[in-house]
């Protein structure tokens, strides 16, 4: 065996030979690290049953190495929901708060909320975890709970220029528009030349009508200053799409892309651009690419939904039809799945259904939507079929009724109307 080896080593080449020595130091190497590493873990980690402890388990927050414990479990603060929270140890608070900053980062808002929220009651008195949960309550979609935070961060933080951008933004999104603006206006006056206001203030104003001009000539001369900057970038074509510009907000999103390709929200919105144009494949690939990023995108999710929906529409095989319906109903369930309260995929999966015929399945969900927007007339015909298909003729009419009423020169309305009334008349005991 020796003597075939020594042959092997006589017969390749001097590179062959370098590779092999370098390969066999690298594999001494990981394994010495490894054997280290477990020494250390043998000696550090105490060792317990896995099998003796279940998640939530009591028994798991105890020190085993003690009879005496000082404080007991019922003198720890239950967390909402019944959970016992252990935390008073500082560990804990510590790695919850690091896994919320991770996933921040990473544009994961769900689950950075998960850990921030579970800390935060008792986190009131540390101010740069309160601009980290009012940036994640910002990016989540829910800039009303953002504000409170955000203020108090910036008690202590008042030279941060990118908690001054969220709490701007927050008043801002949280219906508070003009108290956004001066939030942000204010913010110039210590940061005159930031590109990050300097973009929040365009796109703020870009989004009030009577102001949008201001905003288009603020992100023009910002990207002449800052042409390499990508949030202005991505700005200004969200902006552009406000305004039907389609075209040149697609340039402008694809420029964000170079210059940030690992941004979840641009290839969203190029996915948006490309629906627009017309460029169907290329916009499932630019959400699936969004979503691959960030799957917990309930944005990107019904907007996908929205594609196959399409999609659905103009095929003109029942295969066809019936396979995009199906691929937009399951898009539309994993928004509700990340997002439960998203009104509109309630209404879609309502429609969906009652395509199918699962009629009672979809007055569950139409019903949600009409809850959010009780003057929704598309919701309130959807309501009015899934009540005729089950017979109920009485339901039906009152539905189409209260549409006509909001819409009384709908000219479908007023033959439905006509055919609902007639089938009343004919079925007095339905």
């Amino acid at each position: 065996m020796i003597t075939k080896i020594k042959l092997f080593w006589q017969q390749i080449s001097d590179k062959d030979r370098r590779m092999i020595r370098w390969t066999l130091l690298v594999c001494a190497g990981i394994l010495s690290v490894s054997f280290v590493a477990l020494i250390l873990y043998v000696k550090f980690v105490p060792s317990v049953a896995v099998d003796d402890l279940e998640l939530g388990d009591s028994n798991a927050w105890v020190d085993t190495e003690s009879e005496n414990l000082e404080v007991g479990l019922a003198d720890i603060p239950p967390l909402p929901g019944g959970e016992i929270f252990a935390s008073l140890d500082s560990f804990n608070n510590s790695a919850h708060k690091e896994l919320a900053k991770i996933y921040l980062e990473r544009r994961l808002f769900s689950k950075s909320l998960l850990h921030a929220e579970r800390i935060a009651p008792w986190m009131e008195e540390d101010l740069e975890f309160q601009g980290q949960i009012g940036s994640t309550y910002l990016q989540a979609g829910r800039p009303h709970e953002a504000i409170a935070p955000l203020e108090l961060a910036l008690q202590k933080h008042r030279d941060n220029a990118e908690l001054w951008a969220d709490l701007a933004l927050a008043r801002f999104r949280g219906m508070q528009g003009d108290s956004g603006i001066s939030t942000i206006e204010k913010a110039m006056e210590k940061f005159p030349n930031n590109p990050l206001l300097l973009t929040h203030r365009a796109a703020m104003l870009g989004e009030v009508r009577h102001r949008n001009a201001t905003g288009e000539k603020i992100f023009q001369n910002l990207l002449k200053q800052f042409p390499n900057y990508a949030p202005a970038r991505y700005q200004f074509g969200r902006f552009l799409m406000n305004q039907s510009n389609f075209g040149s907000a697609y340039r402008q999103l694809l420029a964000a892309q170079k210059l940030d390709p690992f941004d979840s929200r641009i290839h969203a919105r190029i996915g948006m651009a490309q629906f627009y144009l017309g460029r169907d494949k290329e916009a499932e690939k630019s959400y699936k690419t969004a979503l691959a990023m960030n799957s917990l995108d309930y944005n990107t999710w019904f907007n996908l939904g929205e594609l196959y929906l399409s999609l659905a529409n103009e095929n003109t095989t029942p295969s066809g039809f019936k396979a995009y319906t199906r691929l937009a109903l399951e898009a539309y369930l994993t928004t509700l799945a990340h997002q439960p309260e998203h009104y509109d995929a309630h209404y879609r999966v309502g429609s969906i259904l009652n395509i199918n015929k699962q009629n009672r399945e979809a007055i569950l969900h139409l019903q949600k939507a009409l809850n959010a927007n009780p003057q929704s007339v598309p919701v309130l015909l959807q309501l009015a079929a899934a009540w005729e298909s089950l017979g109920e003729y009485i339901k039906a009419w009152d539905y189409t009724q209260k549409a006509f009423e909001i819409e009384p020169y709908n000219k479908v309305l007023v033959s439905q109307i006509q055919r609902l009334k007639n089938v009343k008349e004919s079925r007095p005991d339905t």
